[in-house]
């Protein structure tokens, strides 16, 4: 505050930086502040500055500081300039003058990655430096949940900003609907935008709703999904590139195409793996994008998704590796029949042509998942040195954050479809340029994803949204807890589905999970058993508390807000 009002009544607001221009402002101070770190330039000072040694009337500020006012008596006679003249690096919405340059925006994601495999984020010592490197320049959102535990569901509410039972893809391979725009649609004129990497919204290897560059990876599994016939003659550019480097397609597809098999694809040396291609693509974007331009840009590794093989499969040791209370122990008879029968279904087979039945099958199933999460933090490695090389990080807004989790052998389960915490939370962080980090401990929610990005390019927000935009609190606003719905919407179709097959009941069930601000989570759906967790005593949801007489209220409370969120947000879903 200045002079005894709010900060915004008295001068401009940039980036929580705030410069008066109040007849009682005696100076300005330059202040520490643990959530910002904005390179600013000031120009035109005529007043003492405190805090900087000697100050030039031109200088840049690349400390971790911020700006506030300091009021002086009224007979003070001190007078500041009647203009003190701010080119922020980077400003909030609205606020930006024809000379200065918008902000790069980049959203980085990955495929079926659980929370805890980042090591600063409580993952194994060691393996991810990288990612720790991003989490110390970011605001984490510690627990933060997808919108529903499935591939094309949850990446269609990143593009979207809606819920799956508003935008419609419940399954995997759904089409991202015609009449809903994707961000790069949203994007403002002048943005260069671009595509690379996994997509699983349909036509995956074609340039599509506003990306103009677009440089795909799959090709095989998606092929019966394609639209039009003609792009039957296509192949991905990840195919391309494995062909040009002397490698020959292992499989055939349905209709008869050669093709690198996802196994083929994982297996191959490092250099060659999907996520390096990109981190390639993203070196090459780097070194070649006009500058005089923002990019938004989306760039999303398939890996640590199955298959569970890679480079690094040996890298870690499966008997001493740390694991959960969780680990290995199959549902409890009170938990939902969906859990049980996910479970034993693993049981009765292998997977992937492992034994998934021991601890120990687990905990070699585990090594190459943590194997792969070391293959994208090698390449994340690549794309932060280049966006930093090429002088373009510390004006790019970056997003990080993963589609689902992984079970990866917690609960003796594998994979994601269920409403565990390991395959519904998901790491969320924001990395402002300047980068500073701090951490936010309420549950989020990846609803708000897109209207973060919608914000970082500097667009008004859209009143359609459920979600809400984030980049404030990166910002240093106050983050107000809230509770967070996860959503299994399902007609009983597709792989996701494919452990109950035999009973049409189980594999049609609708799930919805509130997570609230005070540790507790309720999983309620229209035809099982409910399930209740304290999050706080029991963080791997192995005491199901919905039967306990001390817990009704709080069930019943949960409940009315669960329902009075699905009337909000016209959610038919009849809940048992």
């Amino acid at each position: 505050k200045a002079a005894g009002r709010p900060a915004r009544s008295v001068g401009w607001v940039f980036a929580g930086a705030i410069i008066a221009n109040h007849p009682r402002v005696k100076r300005v101070v330059v202040e520490k502040s643990a959530f910002y770190r904005p390179p600013l330039k000031i120009l035109g000072f005529s007043l003492p500055i405190w805090g900087i040694e000697n100050p030039h009337p031109l200088f840049s500020l690349y400390s971790r500081t911020f700006l506030t006012a300091q009021s002086a008596p009224p007979e003070a006679s001190l007078r500041p300039p009647s203009e003190i003249k701010c080119v922020p690096y980077m400003c909030r919405k609205g606020m930006l003058t024809p000379n200065m340059k918008k902000p790069n925006v980049l959203l980085l994601w990955t495929d079926q990655q659980r929370a805890d495999s980042i090591s600063a984020l409580g993952g194994v010592p060691g393996l991810t430096p990288h990612f720790d490197r991003l989490v110390s320049a970011s605001t984490v959102f510690e627990n933060a949940y997808c919108a529903q535990p499935v591939c094309t569901p949850s990446r269609a509410t990143v593009m979207s900003g809606l819920w799956p039972h508003q935008h419609g893809c419940v399954h995997n391979n759904d089409r991202f609907p015609a009449d809903r725009p994707t961000l790069a649609e949203r994007a403002p004129e002048g943005y260069q935008t671009g595509y690379f990497g996994k997509w699983h919204l349909g036509d995956e290897i074609i340039a599509q709703r506003g990306f103009t560059d677009w440089v795909s990876i799959e090709d095989a599994i998606y092929r019966p999904y394609y639209s039009k016939p003609e792009y039957l003659e296509r192949r991905s550019d990840y195919h391309t590139f494995l062909v040009e480097n002397g490698y020959e397609p292992d499989g055939t597809s349905k209709d008869g195409a050669r093709v690198f098999s996802r196994p083929f694809a994982a297996n191959l040396p490092e250099p060659f793996t999907k996520s390096h291609f990109l981190a390639a693509t993203l070196e090459e974007r780097c070194r070649t994008v006009d500058q005089s331009r923002p990019f938004f840009w989306s760039v999303n590794m398939f890996e640590p998704h199955t298959p569970f093989t890679g480079p690094h499969n040996d890298l870690l040791d499966p008997e001493s590796l740390p694991v959960g209370d969780a680990f290995a122990v199959p549902p409890a008879p009170d938990h939902s029949e969906r859990n049980r029968r996910k479970a034993e279904v693993i049981a009765a087979k292998k997977f992937e042509g492992m034994e998934a039945q021991t601890a120990a099958d687990f905990r070699r199933i585990r090594v190459r998942y943590w194997g792969l999460v070391k293959l994208v933090d090698n390449a994340l490695g690549r794309m932060l040195n280049a966006l930093e090389s090429n002088g373009l990080l510390d004006n790019t807004i970056i997003v990080f954050c993963s589609d689902h989790g992984e079970m990866a052998g917690d609960h003796a389960l594998l994979t994601k479809s269920v409403m565990y915490n390991e395959a519904t939370r998901v790491p969320l962080m924001i990395r402002l340029p300047g980068g500073a980090g701090q951490r936010i401990a309420a549950p989020a929610s990846l609803i708000d994803v897109a209207p973060t990005l919608i914000d970082a390019m500097g667009l008004p927000p859209d009143p359609a949204l459920p979600g809400q935009s984030l980049l404030p609190v990166a910002q240093g606003a106050t983050y107000e807890p809230r509770d967070v719905v996860v959503e299994w919407c399902s007609r009983g179709q597709g792989a996701e589905h494919a452990e109950f097959a035999a009973d049409r009941r189980v594999a049609t069930q609708q799930w919805r999970s509130l997570v609230a601000p005070d540790g507790w989570k309720l999983n309620r759906s229209d035809d099982d058993t409910p399930e209740l967790f304290n999050l706080n005593d029991d963080p791997c949801e192995l005491v199901n508390r919905a039967g306990d007489a001390d817990c009704r209220d709080r069930i019943e409370a949960m409940t009315v807000r669960l329902r009075a969120w699905q009337q909000h947000h016209q959610d038919t879903c009849q809940l048992k």
